[in-house]
């Protein structure tokens, strides 16, 4: 079971693969890495994310199932992980859970949007090593 959460200003998600599916497992993710939370009025853990989050006292910001445009933008958030997921595990999905750390990587490290800089450059303010250096001196 895999839990994940997006940061939208620098498009940096944080994902946890959980051996378990519990509230407990949920609560721990929350507690280490969130400040509130967008939902919509799906079925899925309402009941143990709303208790966890009143208990933690953490803001849940409720949208609703068919916004369009905040869903469309978190889900398109998404579609270069499937598809690195895709072409690592030739389209079978088999070792995700050993790959999650590596594709994560790769998406923390490529340059989005207006900034021209990476996620991972906005949070630790400096580049990080590449798998392949382009501009190594010769």
């Amino acid at each position: 079971f895999l839990v994940e959460a997006y940061n939208n200003l620098i498009g940096y998600i944080k994902a946890k693969i959980l051996l378990n599916k519990s509230s407990k497992s949920v609560k721990s993710f929350i507690l280490q890495y969130i400040l509130f939370v967008v939902v919509n009025r799906g079925s899925k853990f309402k009941g143990e994310v709303k208790e966890i989050l009143c208990k933690l006292d953490i803001k849940r910001v409720i949208i609703s199932l068919y916004n369009l445009y905040t869903n469309s933008v978190n889900k398109a958030s998404y579609i270069p992980i499937a598809i690195l997921f895709t072409k690592i595990t030739n389209s079978i999905g088999k070792r995700w859970r050993e790959l999650l750390l590596y594709i994560l990587y790769i998406d923390y490290t490529t340059i989005k949007g207006s900034y021209k800089i990476s996620p991972f450059f906005l949070i630790y303010n400096y580049k990080p090593i590449s798998l392949v250096e382009f501009n190594v001196p010769i």
